[in-house]
């Protein structure tokens, strides 16, 4: 007979909310968490596990308590540190738009997603800015050409990271890479989020 064990040996499993603007301006939102047995899935997948105990919403936090045996690691590792809210765009999504979206949420750059969640490269803001100034001119010249898409600013997504990557490595790629947010992945692709370099300098503000 398997051991039974009380709610106080369950792990909580941070949720993470994915906000997907697309080229209509509609916001798609998906929530995951990273199962430490299966990766990235939906929050909907935990419903019937039976590993799962409950979800709780705090408000302000969503977690999932579930008995799971965390991987033993002597490292921080980047899941721990994840904000729990991250802003990626459709490839198609107009300039103006994005370029609003970045100023408004305060953002460097921000990863660029196909319909599966797959990241495909990333954007700048500076970027999108000069193809906004770049787009604006010409339309201005030829008043029927259609405003420049986000995908025209599109870069390689260079510095990912894994979520279970040491914590310091995300420091060490950020500084290399002069960035202040890296996007977190898993194996296949699948955007799991966006590092801040906030959520790290808060993450050990709290050790």
């Amino acid at each position: 007979m398997a051991e039974k064990r009380s709610d106080d040996e369950a792990c909580l499993v941070p949720v993470r909310r994915r906000v997907v603007v697309l080229d209509t301006g509609e916001r798609l939102e998906r929530r995951t968490v990273h199962c430490p047995l299966t990766g990235l899935q939906v929050v909907d997948a935990c419903v019937g596990c039976e590993r799962l105990v409950s979800l709780d919403d705090t408000g302000e936090h969503e977690t999932v308590r579930c008995h799971v045996r965390q991987p033993v690691s002597a490292a921080v590792t980047v899941d721990e540190a994840l904000g729990p809210d991250s802003w990626c765009l459709d490839p198609e999504l107009p300039v103006s738009t994005a370029v609003g979206l970045l100023e408004s949420q305060r953002l460097s750059s921000a990863p660029v997603v196909d319909d599966a969640g797959v990241i495909i490269g990333i954007v700048r803001l500076t970027s999108l800015r000069a193809l906004e100034d770049e787009s604006r001119a010409l339309r201005l010249r030829h008043p029927s050409a259609d405003e420049a898409v986000t995908d025209e600013a599109l870069e390689p997504a260079l510095g990912v990271l894994s979520p279970d990557e040491p914590l310091a490595n995300a420091a060490e790629k950020m500084a290399a890479h002069q960035v202040s947010e890296l996007p977190v992945i898993e194996p296949d692709g699948s955007l799991v989020g966006v590092l801040k370099a906030t959520d790290v300098l808060r993450f050990f503000g709290r050790r």
